[in-house]
């Protein structure tokens, strides 16, 4: 049964121009309908009066059915126990990559990467070098500098798969040679977990090795799944090749890459954001699309499980109405959400930062804002709401230093610690 113990406190607080009301207990709705009954509920004065519900001391949280977390609870509980790591997965566009203006290499100024350092110190030890697709820096084209800065680009061979939208641009595949990809970690490990397509009993295997030494080969069988190859080795500064193997006619397609230090459990905050990009890239959903994010994440035989998805989309929405209006976001947001929930797959929403007026108006924004609360209200989600927090309004944010620059959609690098805080409450509360 949910417990509302945390925020059946009535109240209200002035946050800038914004009033939050919090509900008596007595206006609380059946267990059953928890999520659903207290979002929707701030979600019908919103458009008039701008009241959003939120949970007191938390106002950059929204009230959420706490059991649709237990999942995310207890990998987090496991990995502070020191029995396994917890997974999450962030999925965006630019503000998740974690752009700014003055830095090359976006994913260390990420609010993933800041996330990592305030759970580390507060909750878990957490990481964030890991690499899924061809997009998680927006450096280069073909970067692959989530992992270590010193790896370059996809050598001669590799090239991005399709049909498919992988989790984090297209997957990356080989189907010529045996040029490897090969990369040192920023940080001593021994294990490195390779996801791949196993597309066809035809295609190629594909080994992991450091220096002349294989620590794994995959065969595929053809079950038409997402599986996992482990290689460990000894613990240090590891250099890992992944290369295609003679055996097989066909190509080798990789999802990603994770390379961790197996002694050492931790929080993976796993970003894949893409600067640009919308929700719909998610949704391929079709015969010769099958790969999409979707898909990978929840197959039945998927091996690349995740224990949440953060998800931060909004901004290129608005920015090009006219052709992803704000209700077809609607649809789409449904859509994930429903696919992550009967996957058992807990969906945390973060609300943009608010843009400029010449980016979009504040009422337009606010109709995007809305439907992640509609989202959220049908399935019981919690709302990072980084969005109303910052008053809707990005003169303000700039002048508090948390937007990069005037006309700039993104957030500075203090931008990105402040949402990471907003995340890290929200995490924190979700294990009260």
């Amino acid at each position: 049964m949910t417990e509302y113990r945390d925020i059946v406190t009535p109240s209200t607080k002035k946050l800038g121009t914004d009033v939050q009301q919090y509900p008596s207990s007595a206006s609380f709705p059946p267990a059953a309908d928890f999520g659903v009954g207290v979002a929707q509920v701030g979600l019908d004065t919103y458009a008039s009066d701008e009241v959003r519900w939120s949970i007191p001391g938390h106002p950059s949280l929204s009230p959420f059915d706490k059991t649709k977390y237990t999942r995310l609870t207890n990998a987090i509980r496991n990995t502070i126990a020191g029995v396994s790591n917890t997974r999450i997965l962030f999925a965006g566009d630019s503000t998740t990559a974690g752009v700014t203006t003055d830095s090359l290499n976006s994913i260390p100024n990420s609010f993933a990467t800041r996330l990592s350092e305030i759970l580390t110190n507060s909750v878990a030890p957490a990481g964030w070098q890991s690499h899924y697709g061809t997009a998680n820096d927006n450096t280069n084209g073909l970067a692959l500098h989530a992992s270590d800065n010193r790896l370059l680009d996809l050598p001669a061979g590799w090239a991005t798969f399709s049909p498919g939208t992988g989790i984090c641009g297209a997957s990356i595949t080989n189907a010529s040679n045996t040029n490897p990809i090969t990369f040192t970690p920023a940080t001593n490990t021994d294990t490195l977990d390779v996801y791949y397509i196993d597309a066809g009993a035809t295609y190629n295997q594909f080994e992991i090795k450091v220096g002349a030494t294989v620590i794994g080969t995959a065969t595929p069988s053809g079950s038409n799944s997402v599986k996992k190859l482990t290689g460990s080795t000894t613990l240090g500064a590891n250099t890992y090749t992944i290369q295609r193997g003679a055996t097989g006619a066909g190509g080798m397609i990789i999802v990603g890459f994770e390379a961790y230090d197996s002694a050492k459990k931790e929080i993976s905050l796993i970003n894949t954001g893409i600067g640009g990009s919308f929700l719909k890239t998610w949704l391929a959903k079709t015969p010769t699309q099958f790969w999409d994010a979707l898909r990978i994440l929840t197959d039945a035989g998927s091996a690349a499980k995740f224990d949440a998805v953060v998800l931060g989309y909004g901004i290129n929405h608005w920015a090009n109405s006219a052709t992803n209006s704000a209700a077809d976001f609607g649809v789409q947001l449904d859509l994930v959400a429903s696919y992550l929930a009967a996957a058992n797959i807990p969906l945390i929403i973060k609300t943009p930062a608010p843009s400029p007026t010449s980016v979009a108006s504040y009422a337009l924004q606010k109709t995007y804002v809305d439907e992640i609360y509609k989202t959220a209200a049908t399935y019981g989600l919690l709302v990072v709401d980084t969005f109303n927090v910052w008053n809707s309004d990005f003169s303000a944010a700039y002048a508090n230093g948390w937007m990069t620059a005037i006309g700039d959609v993104h957030p500075s690098k203090l931008g990105y610690m402040v949402e990471a805080g907003y995340l890290a409450d929200a995490i924190k509360y979700i294990l009260r």
